[in-house]
């Protein structure tokens, strides 16, 4: 990857993609990796080695390793991040605030009022925490790297600021969507809400790794796609809770909707949804697991 960068060329032999998974890290294996590349690079003949890291210098530094310079070239992929998350937090902000101006002409209830402007309030709160809170926090990182005391503090703005906010909001739209669905059965709501929901879900999180992390894998050398989709790809339990799990599971949900599905919804829709994550999931069990 760094090879690619004409800033970079002067450089020669570079060392990449240590990894150590969470539950073996400190306990010095870190340092035997790169103890053991050290000695195979010596192996082969090479009188010097090069590496890059934006967040554990220190790490290298207690490892003998000398400072060269500082480059900026992990700003690119930082930048690629900044600028993807900026357009995935303008384009939904934009809509969110768009629909719920919308509901709210049309609502007379002042109770849903009341609700839809609190929901409209803590979707501001959140999209602001991330323009004027947690991205001037992100450009420092390249600098500072991700200490522990900035990990802490980016996770205690996500989680007071959007997650809790996010939540409550979802709990305000099964409300109002449940006083609307008045008329059909409990099975009916449960599962139209629950598909509804989780398409919702889904489509952001894919929205945001098609945005965000897809581009990034342009960043990977051929010749390390497949060490780094072992490191980073399916074995980490988050995607498969977070993407996958989430993305499937109105898949056997849909099934009941066929004659459990609230009034004035067809057939035919739910069929199309049925077969579409059915030939999706296919696709990815043929061609991209493997």
């Amino acid at each position: 990857m760094l090879n690619r960068d004409s800033r970079l060329k002067i450089y020669e032999h570079w060392m990449a993609l240590v990894y150590v998974k969470n539950e073996y890290r400190n306990k010095g294996f870190g340092a035997l990796l790169c103890e053991k590349n050290q000695n195979i690079g010596k192996e082969r003949g090479l009188k010097e080695i090069f590496l890059f890291t934006s967040t554990v210098e220190s790490l290298y530094t207690r490892l003998g390793w000398q400072l060269l310079e500082r480059l900026k070239s992990g700003g690119r992929i930082m930048q690629l991040f900044h600028d993807k998350v900026l357009l995935f937090y303008y384009v939904p902000a934009i809509l969110n605030i768009m629909s719920h101006i919308l509901v709210l002409c049309f609502c007379s209830r002042f109770s849903f009022r009341v609700a839809l402007w609190s929901s409209m309030a803590m979707g501001l709160l959140s999209v602001s925490t991330t323009l004027f809170v947690i991205i001037p926090i992100q450009n420092d990182l390249p600098t500072l790297g991700l200490t522990p005391e900035i990990n802490s503090k980016l996770l205690m703005y996500a989680l007071f600021f959007q997650v809790l906010p996010a939540a409550l909001q979802v709990m305000i739209a099964i409300g109002i969507l449940n006083n609307h669905l008045k008329g059909t059965t409990l099975i009916g709501r449960l599962l139209f809400m629950a598909v509804f929901f989780l398409s919702v879900y889904s489509l952001g999180t894919f929205y945001m790794e098609s945005m965000v992390g897809y581009p990034m894998w342009l960043l990977i050398d051929p010749s390390d796609w497949l060490a780094t989709r072992e490191a980073i790809g399916l074995n980490i339990p988050a995607f498969v809770w977070v993407f996958l799990i989430p993305f499937y599971l109105p898949l056997p949900l849909l099934v009941p909707m066929l004659w459990k599905r609230p009034n004035g919804i067809p057939k035919y829709p739910v069929l199309m949804m049925l077969f579409s994550i059915l030939w999706i999931f296919m696709v990815t069990a043929v061609y991209f697991v493997p």
